[in-house]
């Protein structure tokens, strides 16, 4: 139905609809299905669209393609590659809190804040790994980087 996630919530007094789907993949189309769904099966009434917006999610984790950073420029959250499946604040959250650690431990031992960070940041990176493994367990398939070629409906 959503080509691989959707979510619904509210915030500022509106409700927010959101999908994703693969690369290559038809985001309106899953979107438009997704909406119907709400729409029939929930009751779901947009009276207007106040905004349409759409991002590219990357797929560094589900490649293990971590980039932590170099010297004192240390990268954290989405920008280092630390996402689990396209949740992004806890990896950001986590990975500030050890680049600010590491920068404190960096200052006292005269160590380069990004080997201090690399070690800190490995914890995370595996829940990240782990993230991506899950889904290709028991879906069979990451969609983040190899979704099927099914349509919406389908």
């Amino acid at each position: 139905l959503t080509g691989c996630f959707g979510g619904v919530f509210l915030k500022d007094g509106r409700i927010v609809v959101t999908n994703g789907c693969g690369q290559g993949k038809p985001v309106k189309e899953y979107f438009d299905a997704l909406r119907g769904y709400l729409q029939e099966r929930h009751s779901l009434v947009i009276d207007e669209t106040v905004a349409n917006y759409g991002c590219v999610v990357h797929d560094m984790p589900a490649v293990d393609n971590f980039l932590t950073g170099k010297e004192n420029v240390l990268l954290v959250g989405e920008a280092g590659g630390f996402n689990r499946c396209a949740e992004g604040i806890t990896s950001a959250l986590i990975t500030g809190q050890a680049a600010g650690e590491s920068i404190l431990k960096s200052v006292q031992t005269g160590e380069p804040a990004s080997e201090i960070y690399l070690v800190t940041a490995k914890q995370e990176m595996e829940r990240c790994r782990k993230a991506y493994g899950f889904l290709e367990k028991n879906l069979g398939v990451n969609p983040f980087t190899r979704g099927s070629n099914s349509r919406p409906g389908s």
